[in-house]
């Protein structure tokens, strides 16, 4: 039995529009919900692994048109877990807002993870490994974002620049963030060491509080605004006026 961990909150973003796999995935039943790999859709494994490795129950960020669907996929392998309903997609940005906002109101000094719906993570160790770091850097007051060696130039993917050793422990200081690459660049990057940006976040909720009220104050009244006016019916938490 593993120790779980309980300093953070666990979110998973569930959007989507379905396209990149037309007709196996669409609007109403996005690619996470599909059984690619498995006896388990990319969902269900990734619920599975969150439930095993936090002691919080993960709440997932996602739309009207899918939250049954979640619903259903959880119970189906008897997971516990909430559900955030966005009034409309607008990426990852203000989800992960919400999600820190969330956190502050049950305890202000709450980690939170944020993890991708449709994601193929092979090898449960160096999952474990990997979020155990980042839960010890969130009590020392750090973001932590989650790294993939590339192991070709891809073009469709951010990527991340790492510097020295922070702390001795085995993790990077991030130099640098970087958006899509065209192929010479790309090529580069993998020569110079980047790796791809996952996607996936680790931070203490104040952290992303305060940058967003210093960077995007819009944003994070938009996002304070509708949380302030949301309802809760049978567990699922609605985020109120578009944001």
């Amino acid at each position: 039995m593993i120790d779980k961990i309980s300093n953070v909150i666990p979110f998973i973003l569930c959007g989507g529009s379905g396209t990149r796999l037309f007709p196996l995935s669409r609007r109403d039943f996005p690619k996470q919900f599909v059984k690619l790999n498995g006896e388990l859709s990319l969902f269900q494994q990734t619920v599975k692994r969150i439930t095993k490795n936090f002691s919080h129950i993960p709440v997932i960020l996602t739309g009207s048109n899918v939250k049954f669907i979640a619903q259903m996929q959880a119970k189906e392998i008897g997971c516990d877990i909430k559900i955030m309903v966005e009034p409309s997609p607008r990426n990852s940005g203000p989800a992960v807002l919400v999600a820190a906002l969330y956190a502050e109101s049950q305890d202000s000094q709450m980690g939170v993870a944020v993890f991708a719906s449709d994601h193929i993570i092979e090898g449960d160790a160096d999952f474990e490994s990997a979020i155990t770091y980042a839960a010890e850097a969130v009590k020392d007051g750090y973001i932590t974002t989650f790294g993939i060696v590339p192991d070709y130039p891809a073009t469709g993917y951010g990527y991340i620049k790492p510097s020295q050793p922070f702390s001795g422990r085995d993790y990077r200081v991030v130099e640098r963030f970087v958006e899509k690459p065209n192929l010479e660049i790309a090529e580069k990057y993998i020569v110079e060491g980047y790796v791809w940006n996952s996607g996936n976040f680790m931070f203490p909720c104040l952290a992303v509080i305060d940058a967003y009220k210093k960077h995007d104050l819009s944003t994070f009244n938009s996002v304070k605004e509708g949380l302030q006016t949301a309802t809760s019916d049978l567990g699922m938490i609605n985020i109120g006026p578009s944001f």
